[in-house]
């Protein structure tokens, strides 16, 4: 689908067609007036919302590690000495002594270039190259009942997607999963 509202020419995945219309778009779920979204002629490129694998920020941890988090405050990656591991979106992130964003650094907002450059210049000094486990919330969005991300995140770990061991500075959570 494209979204033509407010000038834009932009790709968004369709998520219920009718009035309103229900997207997902690269920065999160949304809906338009059924006029204000086209089907084009030749089929878009595929993409992976930014929202799920785009960093938003990062905390510090009592440790001395980092857990890189998304726009939607679920934890990505863990960053310790010795070792990066991607996490579980329904985690919840104990320690946490500092937090800072790439948008305030960088002078615009989430989405601009330039704080897009830096939250990806982040991963590759970090050496990570791969997509976090948000990502798999992806089919989950498309159910009729998923509201947000965080509805995804919930069906996500309620299909069985469960890791048995938690990293020492993380626990389930429980705002999230009830």
């Amino acid at each position: 689908m494209k979204d033509k509202a407010y000038g834009t020419n932009t790709p968004a995945y369709l998520r219920r067609a009718g009035r309103p219309t229900y997207l997902h778009f690269d920065t999160g779920l949304g809906e338009r007036a059924d006029f204000e979204v086209v089907t084009p002629r030749t089929a878009l490129s595929d993409f992976v919302p930014s929202r799920l694998w785009l960093p938003y920020g990062v905390w510090k941890l009592k440790d001395g590690s980092e857990v890189i988090f998304s726009r939607d405050y679920f934890p990505m990656w863990g960053i310790s000495e010795d070792r990066v591991q991607r996490l579980a979106p329904w985690l919840w992130i104990n320690g946490i002594v500092d937090q800072s964003h790439f948008w305030k650094a960088g002078g615009g907002n989430w989405t601009s270039s330039s704080v897009r450059e830096m939250a990806i210049s982040q991963l590759a000094a970090y050496r990570i190259f791969e997509l976090p486990r948000l990502i798999d919330v992806m089919p989950q969005l498309f159910e009729a009942d998923v509201d947000s991300i965080e509805d995804g995140v919930r069906r996500l770990y309620a299909a069985g997607r469960r890791d048995t061991a938690l990293p020492s500075y993380a626990e389930l959570n429980t705002r999230v999963l009830g």
